[in-house]
């Protein structure tokens, strides 16, 4: 995140450009060839964890992350798509936080409530 900035009613977020899209995009158009090897889906998932450990660090939980949200950027993947995060005093305890997300990516035990 470079800049963030409110105007009026709207809050701007200003991240990197990331020329390579998104990693739904980069999936499909790998899926014709036989889909991405195990290696380059660990060093994605690593850039993830990375990314997903960053934001434990600073007490946000993000609540929408799916290959659509994860942008790419010579290789390297990139949480996107903040408008459902939340900053929360104790990542662990978040039951009385309203459900969100894209439910075909949401965790079982989120939509259990549990």
């Amino acid at each position: 995140m470079y800049d963030c900035f409110r105007s009026g009613e709207h809050l701007y977020i200003v991240l990197e450009y990331c020329e390579d899209g998104d990693l739904k995009g980069y999936l499909d158009r790998n899926r014709k060839n036989g889909g991405i090897s195990e290696t380059e889906a660990l060093t994605f998932m690593r850039h993830l964890m990375s990314g997903y450990s960053a934001l434990l660090n600073k007490k946000v939980i993000h609540r929408d992350i799916k290959p659509a949200n994860i942008l790419l950027k010579q290789g390297v993947a990139k949480l996107s798509d903040f408008g459902f995060s939340r900053v929360v005093e104790d990542p662990t305890k978040t039951q009385k936080l309203s459900c969100l997300g894209t439910p075909l990516y949401t965790a079982p035990e989120v939509l259990a409530r549990q």
